[in-house]
């Protein structure tokens, strides 16, 4: 077999297949921006985590921490 899903369900490797495209799309549509010359949108919110304040990061990480507890042992159930 030429692509190997590793253990994954035929679902599971099309879903991933389609993000890989959807990426690689999106990078299409960068690259055809950066040549054009065209400027970025400008944001008035911060873009990096530097500019966030140690209680939203350590909310934001404990909330990333909730979620991968909650969907692991759907998802994944055998790293539990």
């Amino acid at each position: 077999m030429l692509l190997s899903l590793g253990g994954y369900s035929h679902g599971i490797a099309k879903t991933h297949l389609q993000h890989l495209l959807t990426a690689a799309a999106a990078n299409v549509v960068r690259v055809g921006l950066w040549l054009d010359d065209t400027p970025r949108a400008k944001t008035d919110y911060p873009t990096n985590v530097r500019a966030m304040s140690r209680e939203d990061v350590g909310a934001l990480s404990t909330r990333g921490e909730q979620l991968v507890r909650a969907l692991l042992p759907y998802y994944c159930p055998s790293l539990c």
